[in-house]
């Protein structure tokens, strides 16, 4: 969400917008006039949590449960 003055990539305006909306020009300040990501609105943290594919996602989560399975098996 988009909560102060940022230059409107449509209609080149200082505006604010509300929450991802010009309020000049009502236009989507998420992405460039071509439809192309802008950059200037895109959070690098959350970009950062959401790497790797499905396939990653999957054969970690089968170490992690795996490697739950042997700390329990040798507790118990």
């Amino acid at each position: 969400m988009v909560d102060n003055w940022i230059d409107c990539p449509h209609c080149g305006r200082n505006v604010t917008s509300f929450p991802d909306e010009c309020r000049s020009c009502g236009k989507d300040l998420r992405f460039l006039p071509d439809g192309s990501p802008n950059p200037g609105q895109q959070n690098k943290y959350l970009k950062a949590m959401q790497a790797g594919s499905f396939v990653d996602k999957a054969v970690f989560a089968v170490i992690l449960l795996m490697f739950a399975g042997l700390v329990l098996r040798f507790l118990f």
